[in-house]
């Protein structure tokens, strides 16, 4: 699309790639991810151009190769759901904040960029295979809630602190850093997904964390002074550093 725009008919969906230069790319309909979304393939979104959602839109994008979204994404309502599909990345590298539904990791790499911005209350579900990525070169604060059997990672080079809710798996890149700092749990929360610590993991979340597996990598792992850590058996691996600063480690079979 290089000027003017396409507009999808309801429910209707269209399987080829997008790049949007200028000009908006318009859907609207589809009622489920799964069974019923309205499907297109890889997505490009250049700075002049627009992704607009009708209301309740439940958008799946199966991205088969690698694309930037760098322009404006307008619309939706908080029933919508973007879904990012396939094995290739989609980089966020523009403010998408306005957008107040879900967003949805099925599998690749879901990528907030440089520059790149998700609503301060963002909902984020993740599905094994399926990762949002921070690759920033600034620290972030992310305050979203993150779920599912997929993971959260940070490739920095900026700090990434999460003080949303997150029970998804947690995965830190060589030398980079994730902070969890939510507000106290109720509770055991469980983190679903797998995690991989090749830097530095920190537990400062008030309550209980339970791991669902073993943290895998070569990193470390500090637990702050209100936190439990929850790990089952084979839950901590020889080759991760830990440190308990006033933290809790309680091991379970």
């Amino acid at each position: 699309i290089v000027e003017g725009g396409i507009t999808l008919a309801s429910g209707v969906s269209h399987t080829g790639a997008f790049n949007v230069v200028s000009g908006a790319l318009t859907v609207s309909g589809g009622t489920n991810v799964d069974t019923a979304p309205v499907l297109i393939g890889s997505l490009s979104v250049a700075a002049e151009g627009q992704l607009a959602l009708e209301a309740k839109t439940v958008l799946r994008i199966n991205q088969t190769t690698n694309g930037t979204f760098a322009g404006t994404l307008s619309g939706g309502t908080a029933d919508s759901v973007i879904a990012k599909d396939g094995a290739a990345e989609l980089v966020i590298t523009s403010d998408v904040s306005t957008y107040p539904g879900t967003w949805e990791v099925v599998a690749g790499n879901l990528v907030i960029g440089a520059g790149g911005l998700l609503a301060s209350n963002a909902a984020v579900a993740t599905r094994e295979g399926g990762v949002l990525v921070f690759r920033s070169p600034t620290n972030v604060v992310f305050a979203g809630t993150i779920s599912g059997t997929g993971a959260v990672r940070n490739e920095g080079p900026g700090t990434l602190t999460l003080t949303g809710a997150v029970s998804s798996g947690i995965q830190v890149a060589p030398g980079q850093t994730v902070i969890l700092d939510g507000a106290a749990v109720a509770g055991i929360v469980t983190l679903a997904g797998a995690c991989n610590n090749q830097g530095t993991l920190i537990f400062n979340t008030p309550g209980t964390i339970r791991l669902n597996g073993p943290i895998t990598g070569g990193g470390t792992v500090r637990v702050g002074a209100a936190t439990t850590l929850l790990v089952g058996q084979g839950g901590f691996t020889d080759s991760q550093s830990l440190l308990l600063e006033g933290g809790t480690l309680m091991l379970n079979e």
